[in-house]
């Protein structure tokens, strides 16, 4: 905390700069900072070490390459990771966990950096970022769950091949990306959306508004549909998200957190689209709220919603920037900053994740 905090702070102002200056280079030194940090840290995150013993495993077991595909390389048959971990294992030795990690840093903030500059209006990087970094499950989770993360990453890359209407890479991209965290095949659904030939957005907001009343209407009959999605074999592995025995429940907070999912929903409907790649942007970023209520009931729809929710980063400028009363945007850009930094200290302050991120320390001290 006491290094990720004030190093989230200085990229943001330096994402400030590179807005309001065309000659300024803040966006590019912004992701170069949190690259870096990000890039040689060492046992910050609850997960780190998790990941760094099964590298160990993997070197030192002394695996085959035919052998990897086997149940017993990697957790679930999550063979891509433990792919990854063998050849950087056989290149760099026991020092080869760090560079991947710091490898797989350099593409995952690439790939952000890219997509926000290529997506987003300049005067709109700043907030951009500040989604970016300060929300919780966005880049301080790249310090946890590597291999996840990484996916996400791609969530982003696949999105882009869609927008080129090069379906073929990015299902064979999705299918990969599976092989390293399997939640990543509900990445078909942001392919399955891309190929369906609408043109308008109404009709998108219109049913994502029904089914979010649904929710309130009848909560047993969606979440026992959600519920019984999740027990399917795809993602048997990770029955350490438990299924709990709780009802969704709607309080203020949870309202206060759906105003961007209303707001892009209005964006959706009443928004003349010359741009198909905007109105397909927006109709996947807000399948991330849509779902997550349900993670009361499965802990995984969490996680699941990354995949989604993670476009954010480029469809909220839009939508905030759709909104004509300067009034009215005003409010929506404050409630959200307002909801994500109580979400930030939260997560320095409270929950399971505290110990892990409470200390910042380098791969310097045990190389």
């Amino acid at each position: 905390m006491p290094v990720l905090v004030p190093i989230s702070i200085f990229a943001l102002l330096l994402s400030f700069m590179a807005s309001y200056n065309s000659k300024s280079h803040g966006l590019e030194f912004c992701f170069i900072v949190v690259t870096v940090i990000q890039a040689i840290h060492y046992k910050t995150g609850s997960d780190y070490m998790v990941y760094y013993y099964r590298f160990q495993d993997i070197l030192y077991d002394n695996y085959l390459f035919s052998e990897l595909i086997e149940e017993g390389a990697f957790r679930n048959n999550e063979y891509g990771w433990a792919f990854l971990c063998w050849i950087f294992g056989k290149i760099f030795g026991r020092n080869g966990f760090f560079f991947l990690v710091a490898v797989l840093s350099i593409i995952q903030n690439g790939i952000y950096y890219f997509f926000i500059k290529s997506h987003v209006e300049r005067r709109w990087w700043f907030f951009s970022v500040f989604i970016y970094l300060f929300t919780p499950s966005f880049y301080l989770y790249g310090y946890s769950g590597l291999r996840q993360w990484f996916v996400i990453a791609l969530a982003i890359f696949v999105f882009m091949l869609l927008e080129k209407r090069r379906f073929l890479l990015a299902i064979i991209i999705v299918l990969l990306g599976s092989t390293i965290h399997k939640s990543g095949i509900v990445l078909l659904l942001s392919i399955a959306m891309a190929i369906l030939p609408f043109k308008k957005g109404w009709s998108i907001g219109i049913i994502y508004l029904l089914l979010l009343l649904l929710l309130f209407v009848v909560p047993d009959i969606i979440e026992a549909t959600v519920v019984n999605v999740f027990r399917d074999e795809t993602f048997e592995g990770y029955s350490g998200y438990a299924y709990e025995n709780r009802r969704v429940t709607f309080g203020v907070g949870f309202l206060l957190k759906t105003i961007p999912f209303f707001a892009s929903c209005l964006y959706l409907i009443f928004n003349n689209f010359s741009n198909r790649k905007e109105l397909l942007l927006v109709a996947i970023a807000c399948i991330g709220t849509l779902i997550l209520p349900f993670a009361s009931r499965v802990p995984l729809v969490t996680r699941v919603s990354h995949y989604f929710a993670i476009l954010t980063i480029a469809s909220l400028p839009i939508v905030y920037k759709w909104i004509k009363s300067t009034s009215i945007r005003t409010l929506c850009l404050s409630i959200f900053v307002f909801m994500t930094l109580l979400g930030y200290v939260s997560f320095f302050t409270k929950g399971v994740f505290v110990e892990s991120y409470r200390d910042y320390q380098t791969i310097f001290s045990v190389l």
